[in-house]
């Protein structure tokens, strides 16, 4: 009897030991096909940060000819390109203003993007996620009857999303623009 108690435990034992080697073996294989799928994802990862590297250095080169063919005297900041045609009265555009502009908006083909029906939109200058936020950068360089030129990469303006897919991801907006009002 004490044999086959014996022989049932060490049974017990070996199966016990047994499942715990292939668990361990289980989990080591699992481990490594986690960090393989890792590994692939950071080089996806880097590849689209490559591409859209590349990407944005082909809209600037774009950018920076339509200005030169057009022979504005526009300067950049934080990759928006802007031109103050006609400075303004008053103090400059705050963070805390809301500001009434009218404008037109092409695309850089020439392709007329958007106007506003009374040509005129209002806005909070800081936070306002129904303006690109490269048109909200500018801002603060203008002042009440200010007119200006920007154009505004498509890495700073609308996604296809926020804009009710009206314009594709790849282009760049030009604005024409004039301050009416400030709050």
């Amino acid at each position: 009897m004490q044999k086959s108690y014996f022989t049932i435990l060490l049974l017990i034992i070996l199966a016990f030991c047994s499942c715990k080697k292939y668990n361990e073996d289980y989990a080591v294989g699992q481990n490594e096909k986690e960090n393989e799928q890792i590994a692939k994802q950071e080089q996806i990862k880097q590849a689209m940060t490559n591409a859209n590297k590349v990407i944005n250095a082909k809209e600037e080169e774009n950018i920076r000819a339509y200005i030169e063919r057009r022979h504005w005297q526009m300067r950049e900041d934080g990759g928006v390109f802007y031109e103050i045609i006609s400075e303004g009265k008053g103090k400059k555009i705050v963070d805390t203003n809301k500001v009434t502009i009218k404008y037109d908006c092409t695309l850089l083909s020439g392709e007329k993007y958007n106007q506003t029906k009374d040509n005129q939109i209002s806005f909070l200058v800081k936070g306002d996620t129904g303006v690109p936020f490269g048109l909200l950068s500018i801002m603060k360089k203008l002042k009440l009857t200010s007119k200006a030129r920007v154009i505004v990469p498509s890495s700073l303006a609308f996604t296809l999303d926020e804009d009710g897919g009206k314009i594709s991801e790849n282009n760049t907006l030009i604005y024409i623009l004039e301050v009416v009002n400030i709050k």
